[in-house]
């Protein structure tokens, strides 16, 4: 059976470089969209209130097209690069998809 690999990043950003952050990954997020054939999913969810804190979901077809794709592309490096720049909060959860569904239309993989 096949099972995507999934990553979901945490970032608090600060109020200074909130407004670069976003610009910065929005380009991330576009050119993950038009160039990355197997990247399945990538979105960003802004938590409510002024925390300045947001989750990247994402999901590829592999850990090796995340690691050797993703992660060594000029939007990515640039991203977070401007991430270490700015010492901005990072948590990083990384696996392999176990259940659950995108939409209740497109049942995923049930174990």
């Amino acid at each position: 059976m096949y099972k995507m690999y999934c990553v979901v990043a945490t970032v608090k950003t600060k109020p200074q470089c909130e407004e670069e952050f976003v610009a910065s990954l929005q380009n991330l997020a576009e050119y993950v969209k038009t160039k990355e054939e197997g990247a399945d999913t990538y979105y960003i969810i802004k938590e409510n209130g002024d925390n300045g804190e947001y989750k990247i979901i994402e999901r590829y077809i592999s850990k090796e097209y995340f690691d050797e794709v993703h992660k060594t592309s000029e939007p990515f490096l640039a991203f977070f690069g401007l991430v270490q720049k700015n010492e901005l909060e990072v948590q990083i959860s990384e696996g392999v998809e176990q259940f659950g569904f995108v939409s209740k239309k497109q049942l995923l993989y049930f174990v």
